[in-house]
């Protein structure tokens, strides 16, 4: 096509006209938190969302975002298409009824929400939102170090606790063994070598006497076999003693009887002593250690009055008591002197040290109560909680509690 003009002739080609639309501005309109709308200014949209550069959101947030492109030629062919980088690989394409996209329970991380945008013959084009999902304060790394570092030092705490406990049995168990020796050698230096020592010296007065006066040797001699003869008694006691154990025998009321029963065994039948065995209250389950001192305290107590308290009748009482554990050994024999009781003379025959050492032990007090000629009575008494096991104390306070409200109840009604 040519067209004449002032200056000359203009010439126009149809067939090289190329039909080019310019790129179309895109520009995010709206952000939606959790269905409600978020206005400029407002945490977390601290400017307008059209130039918004970046956005950080809560985790498991639900975000929605409007779009829209300034298309004034033909905006009902305008195409969309968006995704969101670091979520998703793929666009998703839309039209321009449907200028919205919605993102549910984002995980935390870094992502990019891109829309573009172009008209029926343009070029894509678009914006870009930076967001950022921080991680919770408990999935952060230096909450995970500090619970890392906790736990470390918790297990730092358990072993060294573990380390100390058994360092503690060791030393209880040790010095159990100490103290057994210990009670060992005292039984033998009071018992058995004193009982040695005398009959050493009958036997060398009798040999001094012999060749000049021997109806007084004969008669020394008597005297050392005699003492010999305790010696193998107080001996066989001792042994007796040590073997008795209430593990053997959980009764202890039984383990009682047994050693009363061997005592009585071993001396002649006019000499020995009526043993009695009472238990007051419904017996109970007591802790290895309470069981196995009470039931040596009561073997000593037993040997005592069987060797130096010349009684006829010996009874032992056990009070299981809610609160208390009470063993009593009472005699009808001569007795102790005050002063022996009080520990101001050496008992060499009666044990008493040992007795209260062990009591001691289980955290018990012993008490002896004696006077001359009006026979012994040596007591042990425990706390309930020391005494049984923890299972029973528990079940035992629980039975006299509601023995106690019983009475009440009654009575309101």
């Amino acid at each position: 096509m040519f067209f004449g003009s002032q200056k000359g002739l203009v010439a126009f080609f149809p067939g090289q006209v190329v039909a080019r639309e310019p790129a179309l501005p895109v520009f995010l309109t709206d952000f939606r938190l959790f269905g409600e709308p978020v206005l400029p200014g407002s945490a977390p949209l601290q400017q307008p969302i059209w130039s918004a550069a970046s956005l950080e959101l809560e985790p498991r947030s639900i975000v929605s975002f409007d779009f829209a492109a300034l298309n004034y030629v033909d905006p009902v062919r305008t195409r969309y298409r968006y995704r969101l980088e670091g979520l998703e690989e793929k666009w998703n394409e839309t039209d321009s009824a449907r200028r919205s996209a919605t993102y549910t329970m984002l995980p935390t991380g870094n992502y990019t929400f891109r829309v573009q945008a172009r008209g029926a013959r343009g070029d894509w084009n678009g914006s870009e939102l930076k967001i950022r999902v921080p991680p919770p304060w408990y999935a952060t790394w230096y909450f995970r170090l500090l619970v890392a570092a906790l736990l470390l030092t918790a297990l730092w705490l358990a072993y060294r606790l573990r380390v100390r406990q058994l360092h503690r049995r060791f030393e209880i168990a040790l010095y159990a063994r100490l103290g057994e020796r210990a009670r060992i050698a005292r039984d033998l230096h009071d018992t058995l070598l004193q009982t040695y020592q005398a009959s050493l010296l009958w036997f060398r007065t009798a040999i001094d006497a012999l060749p000049e006066r021997p109806i007084e040797a004969k008669q020394r001699l008597e005297l050392a076999l005699d003492r010999a003869e305790a010696a193998i008694v107080e001996g066989r006691d001792t042994v007796r003693g040590l073997r008795a154990s209430t593990v053997e025998v959980n009764d202890l009321a039984e383990a009682i009887a047994a050693i009363g029963a061997d005592l009585t065994n071993a001396h002649p039948a006019a000499d020995a002593p009526v043993i009695g065995v009472a238990v007051d209250g419904p017996s109970r389950h007591l802790n290895p250690l309470a069981r196995e001192e009470a039931c040596r305290i009561a073997g000593e107590a037993l040997r005592n009055s069987f060797r130096h308290a010349g009684a006829r009748h010996i009874t032992v009482t056990l009070h299981y008591g809610v609160r208390q554990f009470r063993l009593t050994v009472a005699d009808d024999g001569k007795g102790i002197e005050a002063a022996t009781i009080e520990g101001q003379e050496p008992a060499s025959h009666f044990g008493l040290p040992g007795m209260r050492e062990r009591a001691a032990i289980i955290g018990g007090q012993l008490d002896v109560r004696s006077a001359h000629g009006r026979g012994t009575e040596v007591e042990l008494r425990v706390p309930g909680r020391k005494a049984y096991d923890a299972a029973t104390h528990t079940r035992h306070w629980w039975d006299a509690f509601r023995r106690e409200r019983a009475p009440a109840e009654n009575s309101d009604r």
